[in-house]
Parts: structure tokens; C-alpha cells; sequence
């Protein structure tokens, strides 16, 4: 419900006009991120609203009325029976959230899968948040507050994934690069039509991790004609300037505790990193122009090692 309202309001007010200003690239991108997260967060509070009104303003006035008594045996039978009506309420909530789960797996052919057997344990059990704890730093010592926290992160991530080979590399292809633009200075910018980004959205999975701007593929998928004119604005208009977003650099990194020794090690926790979902749409828009050479192995299906010697 919430996504056909954020359909609706975004053709009302036409966000893809955005792009047809006089700025530079990173304003009217500001500017037009902004407005699509508004919208969202206006639909999903409306949602949120309608669903929790009811039940909300009904447990209200039982609490108030239960304040207003005295506190008598009345009083107390009367709390009792609130309990078990608000008990049998869960137990229906729970109950129905196991029948609307089954539905969806005879829907889909019937059987435990994988992917529908953790879907099904999410719908039931809820999404569980890891409760806060420091983190040992470089010297052993605990860190609790945020930024020291971050820091302790960025640390560790940065030696993980350092090589000593990597300044070589960046030689090299700082040197390919300026080869390559020498050649770009003759050819014209490459133009994306609108028929590539439909078939790149109809390919988007729902129910995916956010970035760290507040998208999601779901905005990308419900937002009709007026996302579809926005991305071939602003596709077509970095391969003109050659210029990205500020935000598109950016990376969200989530850390997950393995199960296994003190939780305050980063040797115990798995590093899961986000990027922009619009920066990957926009790859996937070109992902298909690119040619591969055949002795590639990388990035490409049903090929692995094996094969590369065959």
C-alpha cells in the first residue's frame, strides 16, 4: 500500500523536472535524493499510522481508565483480564503471520528452500538487533564512543585489505587511464535509452540492503515513469560531464558477530559493505556494452578456474 501511495505522489509532483535546471550535477542530484526520500518517509509513516492507530487508542483509554480507579480488588481482576485479552491478541497477531507465511511458500511451489526457509523465520521471529558493545582497539584497550569506534573500523579494514603491490598497480593503471581518455577525447558520449534502464529495473531484487543514502531497490522498482526519466537524466548526463556523485564514494560497511570468541574483536566479526544502489543500477546500464574477452574469467556464468586451462 505504502509504495503505490509513493507511485502516485512522485508523478503528482514530478521529480524528473529536477534534472532539466540550470545547476551543476551533485545540486540537482542533492536535490532530487531529497525529495524522493521525503516522499518515502511521508508514505511509510502514513502506513505505520493507519495500521497502529486502532489497537494503540483502544489500550489508551483502558490504562487511563484503570488510572482513574482506585486500587481496589476490582481494579485488579480488571488488569487481569486486560493481560490475557492483550495475551490472545499476540497469540492471533503470531498466528496469522504463520498463515500468511505458509500461503506464500504453496504459493511459490511448496517446500523449504534456502532463501524462503530464512524468509520464514524472519516473518515470524522479527528482525533481532545486535545489543551495543565496545570494541578493542590496536593496543588492546575497549573503545565505547562512536567516533573511536569508527576509527577502530576504518583501522583494521584499511590493513585488511592493503597489499604492498597495490602502488605498482596504481601506476599502471593511472598510465592505461590517460591512454584511454586521449582515445574518449575523439568519440562521442556514450547515450543510454530509456528501453536499457526498463530492462535493468525489471531485473532489480526486492527486499535487498539499503545504502547508506536511504535507498532501496523497492523506490527504484515502485517509482514508475518518473524514476525511469530521472536515471536516463542523470545516466546520460555523467557520461557527458564524467563526473559522479559525492555520494556514490561513499561506502556503508555493517558488521556481523561470527558466534564465535569475545564479540569486542574485529577478528570475530564479518565485514558486509554497501554501496550506492543507484551507482549499481548505473553499472548494470553499461554492464552489457562492455565486451569480455574469452579467456576472462571474472564476472562471467558457468566459468570457473577449471576451465580456464581447458
Amino acid at each position: 500500500k505504502s509504495y503505490i501511495v509513493y507511485k502516485q505522489m512522485i508523478q503528482k509532483q514530478q521529480i524528473s523536472a529536477i534534472w532539466m535546471e540550470d545547476n551543476t550535477l551533485q545540486e540537482k542530484y542533492n536535490k532530487w535524493t531529497d525529495k524522493v526520500l521525503k516522499i518515502k518517509e511521508k508514505c511509510m509513516t502514513k502506513l505505520k499510522k493507519e495500521k497502529n492507530c486502532k489497537s494503540i487508542r483502544r489500550l489508551m483509554r483502558v490504562k487511563r481508565n484503570l488510572k482513574k480507579e482506585k486500587q481496589t480488588n476490582l481494579s485488579e481482576k480488571r488488569k487481569k483480564l486486560i493481560n490475557n485479552h492483550i495475551h490472545k491478541e499476540k497469540c492471533q497477531a503470531y498466528a496469522k503471520k504463520v498463515s500468511k507465511a505458509v500461503e506464500q511458500l504453496r504459493k511459490n511451489g511448496g517446500g523449504f528452500k534456502e532463501e524462503s526457509f530464512w524468509e520464514f523465520k524472519r516473518k515470524l521471529n522479527g528482525s533481532k538487533k545486535e545489543t551495543p558493545t565496545g570494541m578493542e582497539d590496536e593496543k588492546g584497550n575497549i573503545v565505547t564512543e562512536p567516533d573511536k569506534i569508527k576509527s577502530v573500523y576504518r583501522n583494521y579494514y584499511n590493513k585488511l585489505f592493503k597489499n604492498p603491490k597495490d602502488s605498482e598497480m596504481e601506476e599502471q593503471v593511472n598510465e592505461k587511464m590517460e591512454e584511454i581518455k586521449i582515445k574518449a577525447k575523439d568519440q562521442e558520449p556514450l547515450v543510454i535509452s530509456r528501453k536499457v534502464i526498463k530492462e535493468v529495473i525489471k531485473k532489480l531484487k526486492k527486499k535487498k540492503a539499503g545504502d547508506s543514502e536511504g535507498w532501496k531497490n523497492e523506490l527504484i522498482i515502485e517509482g514508475g515513469e518518473e524514476m525511469e526519466k530521472s536515471l536516463h537524466f542523470l545516466f546520460n548526463s555523467i557520461h557527458q560531464t564524467g563526473k559522479i556523485p559525492e555520494q556514490w564514494e561513499e561506502m556503508k560497511i555493517k558488521s556481523i558477530y561470527k558466534n564465535k570468541g569475545k564479540k569486542s574483536k574485529m577478528e570475530n566479526r564479518r565485514g558486509i559493505f554497501l554501496t550506492s544502489v543507484l551507482g549499481k543500477v548505473f553499472e548494470k546500464t553499461i554492464e552489457g556494452r562492455i565486451k569480455v574477452n574469452k579467456y576472462q574469467n571474472g564476472g562471467r556464468k558457468k566459468i570457473n578456474n577449471k576451465q580456464k586451462t581447458e
